[in-house]
């Protein structure tokens, strides 16, 4: 559940436009993972966050005591998926993929019909399931996305042109 002091996604996406602002006053300064994705996937390279890739990450996460987990967000004891010390990584990665995997390839209507659809794929899968996200098939930050990528295509495509060219 969110708490009470959460961002909303009008927050969020305001957040995101005002520091995409700063940040492409020279882009080359500093590191912001969301905005180096986007520019990575405009020179036609993956974006590397795999909040906004078709399927989530190709990894596991491994608790100290070998317990593996899905994602580093989704520690959770339902989550859990076995024990590295009982069970292949074969067979854990198995799990991931035929459970948790899933979840990212399913996706609300307003997402496929959608023109951003190709940068966020319903958005990462904790942004979606909590009892207070009315449409746990895309991302509750799915306003915010909108009204960032309407912001920033144009300037991601031509700064992508300038790159290439050189």
């Amino acid at each position: 559940n969110r708490a009470p002091f959460s961002v909303s996604a009008a927050q969020y996406g305001k957040f995101l436009c005002d520091l995409f602002n700063q940040w492409k006053a020279a882009p080359h300064g500093v590191s912001i993972r969301l905005f180096d994705g986007l520019l990575s996937y405009y020179l036609g390279h993956s974006k590397g966050i795999c909040a906004l890739e078709k399927s989530c990450a190709d990894y596991l996460l491994v608790e100290w005591n070998g317990d593996v987990y899905p994602c580093d967000f989704f520690v959770e004891p339902d989550r859990k998926l076995g024990n590295i010390m009982s069970e292949s990584l074969s067979n854990l990665k198995h799990k991931r993929d035929t459970s948790f995997g899933l979840l990212k390839r399913k996706l609300d209507k307003e997402c496929l019909d959608c023109n951003w659809l190709h940068l966020c794929y319903g958005g990462c899968i904790k942004d979606r399931v909590f009892s207070d996200n009315p449409h746990p098939n895309k991302t509750y930050f799915c306003e915010a996305y909108k009204r960032f990528f309407e912001y920033s295509n144009q300037w991601f495509k031509e700064f992508a042109e300038s790159l290439k060219r050189k």
